[in-house]
């Protein structure tokens, strides 16, 4: 659920979709996926220790963008943050609260023969009623 708002998100993002279009996945990007292309993992997000009867989550949200040409992914990090960094706002029906994002050291995956850029956001999440 958390994955699909934020993914919901980034797809309004028109410096985002103009690289990766409608690409953004839960979790993995697939061998045979068109690139450039994104991911959203949200499972490293958990209920959070304290009181907490509203069932809020709080944790850590890593989106990846991999791309043939390192711009695809250096430039879709730099759109994306516009948005992401800093963060509260409504999707559907999940509030989301994001700090500004940490970008972890550029890679290259092996198995899709491409660059790879990863940017984490600590934050919160909640799933309001719909009533």
């Amino acid at each position: 659920m958390i994955e699909e708002a934020i993914i919901e998100l980034l797809l309004t993002i028109p410096g985002v979709t103009g690289i990766v279009g409608q690409r953004i996945y839960p979790n993995i990007i697939k061998e045979g996926t068109q690139l450039p292309a994104m991911y959203v993992a949200a499972n490293r997000m958990s209920k959070m220790n304290c009181d907490n009867p509203m069932g809020i989550k709080t944790g850590v949200v890593e989106i990846g963008v991999h791309g043939a040409e390192y711009w695809h992914c250096s430039d879709t990090i730099m759109e994306m943050r516009k948005v992401l960094d800093d963060y509260a706002g409504k999707v559907s029906n999940v509030g989301l609260t994001f700090n500004s994002g940490e970008e972890v050291a550029d890679g290259w995956d092996d198995d899709l023969d491409t660059h790879v850029k990863i940017i984490e956001y600590e934050g919160y999440a909640i799933a309001k009623s719909t009533n």
